[in-house]
């Protein structure tokens, strides 16, 4: 399997045009999107070397630098994207972006149409939704083939860092931003059993789930949280990762692989 490394993911956007929140986003995110890739390719081997059925079509669910990484990473794939569209990140000619807006999945008569995907990602968006996330993932679920994979990342509600700030008095969470719709902050952040049960319940079998600190915070704390990290229980760490796979075939066994500073994350 390819090593996706952060630095490398940086240097590929180098001498685009971004200002200085894309920059600094993208520096903040380029570890988790390491791992995050590594977990896509797997899928993708996945759905070919046990179903024989190749990965084609994949969904991101709002477009960001992640999206044009993978239309660049795998030229082969169809890349399409869901949510709010970001005209820096533009469509090739066999992509499709579905404009819409997932605080309306409560009402499923708004549900847009759409061919199935093999792979649907949800990253760092369903923490932003003030909405059920079971109707988030059903809805998902109508998009995504039968025995597709969805992988979702979120930040961990009840992380190291969260719990010793609410030990001094401090809220971990940030307040809800209402003048941006498009980015309106964290609504509701969630542990890994709330994950399973929302997955279970919305008709997914979970494949595999892990917790890693992959966010390239700036501080001296998150510096070194994030190289002792599998040295601290994993229901601690501050990222939450959970490939999920549409029930309707039968499951097979996955195991998830850690390797030291990110080299790979695998699933086997």
């Amino acid at each position: 399997m390819r090593r996706y490394d952060e630095q490398e993911i940086v240097t590929h956007f180098r001498g685009l045009v971004f200002d200085d929140e894309y920059q600094e986003y993208l520096r903040f995110h380029c570890r988790r999107y390491s791992v995050l890739l590594a977990v896509i390719e797997s899928c993708a081997r996945m759905l070919s070397d046990h179903i024989g059925s190749p990965c084609r079509r994949l969904l991101d669910v709002g477009p960001n630098f992640l999206t044009q990484y993978l239309r660049d990473t795998f030229p082969t794939f169809s890349i399409d994207s869901l949510g709010f569209e970001d005209h820096q990140f533009k469509c090739r000619d066999r992509d499709i972006h579905i404009e819409y807006d997932l605080t309306h999945t409560d009402n499923e008569a708004s549900w847009p149409q759409a061919e199935p995907c093999d792979v649907i990602v949800m990253a760092e968006v369903i923490e932003h939704l003030p909405v059920s996330p079971s109707q988030v993932l059903s809805f998902l679920s109508r998009l995504l083939k039968q025995g597709g994979f969805l992988v979702i990342q979120t930040p961990n509600a009840c992380s190291l860092p969260k719990r010793l700030r609410m030990l001094c008095g401090q809220n971990p969470y940030e307040m809800i931003r209402r003048e941006s719709k498009q980015d309106p902050g964290h609504f509701r952040e969630y542990t890994r059993q709330e994950l399973q049960t929302i997955a279970v319940a919305s008709g997914f079998t979970v494949h595999s789930y892990f917790t890693a600190n992959y966010f390239q915070g700036e501080t001296f704390g998150s510096a070194v949280f994030g190289r002792l990290q599998w040295m601290i229980p994993e229901n601690l760490r501050d990222g939450s990762t959970m490939c999920l796979r549409k029930q309707g075939q039968q499951a097979e066994t996955v195991k998830v692989h850690h390797f030291k500073c990110f080299d790979k994350i695998a699933l086997v």
